[in-house]
């Protein structure tokens, strides 16, 4: 949670409250926050798709 702060320049309490959905973050943040997890945008966003469609809220 450190290192994923670090990335945005915020204390610890910005990734958890991004984690607990308390705060959302735009759509240049969720890229930087995909690049510091090692993962593509297009393919989180696929992953989030899928899970909701599973629960139908799509």
């Amino acid at each position: 949670m450190e290192a994923l702060a670090a990335t945005f320049g915020r204390p610890h309490t910005f990734v958890s409250k991004v984690e607990a959905g308390e705060r959302r973050i735009d759509p240049i943040e969720f890229c930087r926050w995909c690049d510091a997890c090692n993962r593509k945008p297009q393919e989180v966003i696929k992953d989030v798709a899928k899970a909701a469609k599973r629960l139908r809220y799509l």
